[in-house]
This record gives C-alpha cells, structure tokens and sequence, in this order.
C-alpha cells in the first residue's frame, strides 16, 4: 500500500525520448549478432542470462462507477514497474508488477500550486496484483505477450474496486 504524500507533478516527469542515434545502434548491433554465426539456441541462452526485461508505465485511470459516497468522483496516477521473467510469457512465469506510486484524488477538486497533494484513497496492491495476475495468466499462456490485456483491460477497468478512501477524508 502506497500512502506517502507527493507532488505528483514534480517528482514524476516523463522521461525525455531516446537520442536518435540508439535506436540505430539497436539495429547495427541486430544486425551484426544476425551474422554472427552463433545458433538460434546460443542467442536464446545470451538472452535469457541477461539482465530481466524491465519499464515502467505512467498511468491515470478514472473511477468508473462515478460519484462515491463523498460527493468525490475519484482518479489514480499511478507508476506501474512491469519486470518480465526470463521465460515470458507463460502461465507458470507471469510478469512481476510493482506499484512504484499512487496518487488517488478528488478529479473534481481545485488544487492549488502551493499545497502538497495528499493521496485521498489507497488500492490494497497485494489483492490488485493477485487479480491481476489470476486474470492474465491464462491470456498469457495461450496469445503469448499480456501486456496490454492486464493494464487496458483488467487494470483500468477494476482497479477502484480494490480501493479505499484514508480515514482523515
């Protein structure tokens, strides 16, 4: 459970874009490991031995159900850390997913420069990330990546089901 308070605008930024250049970098070096002669298997074991598959993903999602009991109709930014195991995707080696910060407030409040924003609900994250994964194993095993299934679909639209507003509101 994340309850910290933050300046959600300040501390978190979007990363500036990759320089030009790397992504031509990532096709050279390609190329050259494609000449390489090392084998399929050879390539697959370098991989798989190499540091995990790491990003993270900004994401504001808005309470579906509406107006809660407050009068408050609520919205989550949250940062979402996605680790993918060396063997993803499949049933038995799901995504590790970190909630790195959340930020629920009132989208219907005026907030004002100065003040620092205090999260107003919290998303108990052990059973979020149990649904989660529950939801997105069987898609992860037979369609392959589930990425986007989990965050589009099962994320976005229960996430506020797993929420409860701080006692001080």
């Amino acid at each position: 459970m994340v309850t910290r308070e933050s300046s959600w605008c300040q501390r978190h930024q979007p990363p500036p874009p990759p320089p030009p250049g790397d992504l031509e970098d990532v096709r050279a070096s390609l190329e050259k490991i494609s000449g390489s002669g090392f084998s399929d298997i050879e390539l697959m074991r370098a991989f798989v031995s190499g540091p995990p598959v790491s990003f993270v993903m900004p994401l504001t999602i808005e309470d579906h159900r509406g107006v809660n009991e407050h009068g408050q109709e609520l919205v989550a930014n949250l940062i979402l850390q996605v680790t993918l195991p060396p063997l993803y995707p499949s049933e038995s080696n799901p995504p590790l997913i970190e909630f790195k910060d959340v930020m629920i407030t009132d989208k219907l409040a005026e907030h004002l420069d100065d003040v620092t924003l205090k999260s107003i609900a919290y998303f108990e994250e052990s059973e979020l990330r149990s649904f989660l994964l529950s939801e997105t194993a069987e898609a992860c095993a037979a369609e392959g990546p589930c990425i986007y299934e989990l965050v589009a679909t099962h994320l976005i639209e229960r996430a506020f089901d797993f929420s409860h507003m701080h006692p001080f509101v």
